[in-house]
């Protein structure tokens, strides 16, 4: 999911230069967000600790794609 939001944000750049302090912004959300939960995946110890970390991926998934939509 990362992956595609940095690519459609260098796509945003391409397309709109003027959109690159943006797309800069919701490049760097993204990929705090992907530290925070690659630190939460490493310290879980059971299988019910994931639970809440994805449910966290799908909640940002709908932010991070709202967010690109309202870049067009």
């Amino acid at each position: 999911m990362i992956l595609d939001v940095v690519g459609e944000c260098f796509h945003v750049q391409e397309a709109d230069p003027k959109k690159t302090e943006v797309t800069e912004a919701l490049f760097d959300k993204a990929a705090e967000f992907q530290d925070i939960m690659l630190q939460e995946i490493h310290a879980a110890k059971s299988k019910k600790d994931f639970r809440p970390i994805v449910n966290k991926i799908n909640e940002m998934q709908v932010i991070l794609t709202n967010e690109l939509n309202n870049l067009y």
